[in-house]
């Protein structure tokens, strides 16, 4: 069940470290007497994460939603090596955001975007590039391509976009 652990310095090397996610709060300093609601949190003065694996369980039918943060580290963190993630999965619409991990110990919910993709259907031949930029606001995807070839079209029509083209040259 999730919890609360306070040391002085922490080293974790070459092992797991599990974080219980039971709910949308961390786990206070006193005793609660519904501990199922919490989710766990460390925290030491120094946490090091040598080739560690961070661990996450998901406790008593708990599901995170779109935009939940879990700051299961308080302290400052050192990290060597390569930190690996062992994630529960989350659904079709959600995964997790590990971005802050390993600077302030947070963790997130994001919604997946699979469908986004930066890779061509083919590959272009022309010297030609282009780019686009995806803004995620709540439901609503705004792509604004930066620059765009001759070649290329960005059409968006029923809430389908589409980048379509043939290279010339």
């Amino acid at each position: 069940s999730p919890g609360r652990a306070d040391f002085t310095n922490v080293e974790i090397s070459t092992s797991n470290l599990l974080f219980e996610l039971g709910g949308t709060a961390p786990f206070p300093d006193q005793m609660p007497s519904n501990t199922d609601d919490y989710y766990d949190v460390l925290v030491a003065a120094g946490v090091t994460l040598n080739a560690a694996t961070i661990k996450v369980e998901l406790w008593n039918s708990f599901t995170p939603s779109i935009g939940d943060e879990f700051k299961v580290i308080l302290g400052n963190i050192n990290v060597v090596g390569t930190v690996t993630y062992d994630l529960p999965a989350l659904g079709t619409d959600k995964a997790w955001d590990t971005t802050q991990f390993e600077s302030n110990g947070v963790l997130r919910v994001k919604r997946k975007l699979e469908f986004l993709s930066n890779a061509p259907s083919s590959p272009a031949l022309v010297g030609d590039s282009f780019s686009y930029v995806p803004v995620v606001t709540g439901n609503n995807i705004i792509m604004d391509q930066t620059t765009l070839p001759s070649w290329l079209t960005f059409a968006a029509v029923s809430g389908t976009m589409t980048l379509s083209g043939t290279p010339t040259g």
